[in-house]
């Protein structure tokens, strides 16, 4: 099970590694230019789908926003159980650190995960969720068809309005189909919500995603 969903049984997170502490990915084979973002909603069901999703999508030219539901004290655990599963690299972006490709972008515990201009941002949380995932969401919708938007499995409605605010940018929206979702109610409002939204079976979400955002 991924740590954040057994931390209860097992003892204290990890010491993060110096890329979890915030320091900007190295250049290498997955660097390169950026051609793409992806910015990620998910809550409860969603990391499986996630890691999933990230292993089979090809990292060179792209960088991966996540905004996962999830207490403070389990990023640390979320981050390293991530990295391991998907086989990316994992920021945790506890101040600012330079948007790069070939990475995934979370921010640190109890904070909000915010594009702004060249840089990825944590800010204090401004909602009930944290981290926000709309937020997230409308903060990159400002690259227009550079960025696609995807809502996974989780309950309430977060996410939905920062789709939506993406499609209006000319974003590409996402969302796990509902029926595949542990807790289909994010997906489904993001759906109701985002004009031209499309639903998409877990195991085609990374063959959809690496139509949109590439050079």
């Amino acid at each position: 099970r991924p740590p954040a969903l057994r931390a209860a049984e097992e003892p204290g997170p990890p010491p993060p590694s110096p890329r979890q502490r915030g320091q900007a990915p190295a250049p290498g084979a997955e660097g390169g230019g950026l051609a793409g973002v992806v910015a990620v909603a998910s809550s409860t069901g969603g990391v499986w789908v996630l890691a999933a999703m990230l292993r089979d999508l090809p990292r060179t030219g792209r960088a991966v926003l996540v905004a996962q539901h999830m207490e403070q004290e389990f990023v640390p655990f979320f981050a390293e159980w991530l990295q391991g599963a998907s086989g990316w690299r994992v920021v945790v972006v506890e101040d600012e650190v330079p948007l790069a490709p070939g990475a995934v972008f979370l921010p640190g515990g109890g904070k909000d995960l915010l594009l702004d201009g060249d840089l990825l941002r944590a800010a204090a949380p401004a909602g009930r969720f944290v981290p926000s995932a709309d937020r997230l969401l409308a903060s990159a919708a400002r690259l227009g068809p550079a960025v696609t938007g995807v809502v996974l499995s989780g309950m309430g409605s977060d996410g939905a309005e920062g789709l939506a605010a993406l499609a209006r940018r000319g974003g590409r929206a996402l969302c796990q189909a509902p029926g595949s979702a542990v807790v289909p109610s994010m997906p489904q409002s993001a759906l109701s919500r985002a004009a031209g939204a499309i639903p998409i079976a877990p195991e085609a979400l990374a063959t959809a995603v690496a139509m949109t955002g590439s050079a």
